[in-house]
């Protein structure tokens, strides 16, 4: 009988780049720290402090959360009102304290932000810390915040929606925010459930939680036999019918998406996954080698790249991912399309989309800032640095 290899990175590794193999037994993996940050580059620094100024006086919005407050979707970089969109994500208040606790860790002496920090925490208290937010990327932001509870809390939901036969949750999904788009009967979101098994793999490490592990591991296995496209290194984003007939339904690879997985990946120990999928992201045509920084979104199916903007906060995670594989050169040309990106009038902070040389994308430009991209932005400057 041949030996079975127990190092289970190789064995996902050996996954990623040579398709679905039988499952390996391993021991319980031990999670990779992230590495302390160094020195902010003195210019973002100053960009963070104006854009989280920014964040929590012109992006506030005092009748979200049934009047308890919160931060806006986005809003006009002159400073008009109402908003562009009058939503609200109660997910960007969770990042904004997330980033407003990181900048004040780092830069205890600089007082400018106490207010909003007093402002967010009780409302995110009461918002998330007793049972999480069923989103998965949120885990890493509550290990950041210390609450470890409500992390450990949503991955107990998550393993709870497993299909036990299958090794991953599934079910009906509409298939994207936009308006009017379809729902299919069956299927899982490929980013939704690696972040979520990484998750699993991460916060089952962190409380001895050996069977949270154990269907962490089989989740991310299952997803990499199923979705990860070898050709091009990078995920699929829709899988139908996993249970009877797997197949590839969506093949889009977002750049901010995959970067998110290759984040998580990390988190969870397997560096040799998340280099494999960085490597594929570099190699992409979607690596804009002109300009720095990624296109929107390849095909993986065709290989059609688009290429008239970027989601320049999303793909900020990259810098993160760069910085513990010790990729500093992919990290500073993350940190220079902050630099491009940024913007700066009544308000300040990053857009959402720009074109590919970062000016503002549209016609007339989208000339609002967003929450989403600031906190991204943040999050990838002070954790990256």
């Amino acid at each position: 009988m041949a030996a079975v290899s127990h190092d289970l990175d190789a064995a996902v590794a050996a996954v990623v780049a040579n398709g679905p193999q039988q499952p390996v037994p391993a021991p319980t993996p031990t999670p990779v720290p992230v590495p302390t940050p160094g020195t902010v580059p003195a210019d973002l620094a100053q960009m963070v402090q104006e854009a989280l100024l920014s964040e929590s006086t012109d992006g506030w919005d005092a009748s979200a959360n049934n009047g308890k407050g919160g931060v806006k979707v986005n809003w006009w970089l002159d400073g008009h009102t109402p908003s562009q969109n009058t939503g609200h994500d109660a997910g960007e208040d969770l990042r904004d304290l997330q980033v407003l606790t990181l900048y004040k860790g780092m830069f205890p002496a600089d007082t400018s932000l106490d207010a909003a920090i007093a402002k967010m925490e009780p409302i995110d208290v009461s918002l998330f810390q007793a049972n999480g937010y069923d989103k998965s990327w949120s885990w890493p932001s509550f290990t950041d915040l210390g609450w470890w509870s409500a992390a450990q809390h949503i991955c107990k939901f998550w393993m709870s929606q497993i299909d036990a036969k299958v090794g991953v949750a599934h079910g009906s999904l509409v298939e994207s925010t936009a308006a009017g788009a379809a729902t299919i009967p069956d299927g899982y979101r490929v980013d939704a459930a690696a972040q979520k098994a990484c998750g699993l793999i991460a916060i089952g490490n962190h409380f001895n939680d050996a069977a949270m592990v154990a269907a962490g591991e089989k989740m991310l296995q299952v997803v990499i036999s199923q979705a990860f496209v070898t050709k091009y290194g990078m995920f699929a984003r829709i899988v139908a019918t996993p249970a009877s007939s797997p197949k590839i339904i969506d093949f889009q690879a977002k750049m901010g998406e995959q970067g998110q997985t290759a984040w998580t990946l990390a988190l969870a120990g397997k560096l040799d996954a998340a280099k494999a999928l960085l490597d594929g992201m570099k190699a992409s045509a979607a690596h804009d080698t002109v300009h720095g920084g990624f296109f929107f979104k390849q095909m993986l199916d065709s290989g059609q790249v688009s290429t008239n903007y970027k989601e320049q906060g999303r793909c900020m995670t990259i810098a993160r991912v760069a910085k513990i594989l010790g990729d500093t050169g992919l990290r500073d040309e993350m940190f220079d399309t902050a630099r491009k990106s940024f913007q700066k009038a009544k308000t300040a902070g990053w857009a959402y989309e720009v074109n590919p040389d970062f000016t503002l994308y549209g016609k007339p430009p989208q000339a609002w800032i967003t929450s989403e991209s600031i906190n991204l932005n943040v999050l990838a400057i002070l954790t990256a640095a």
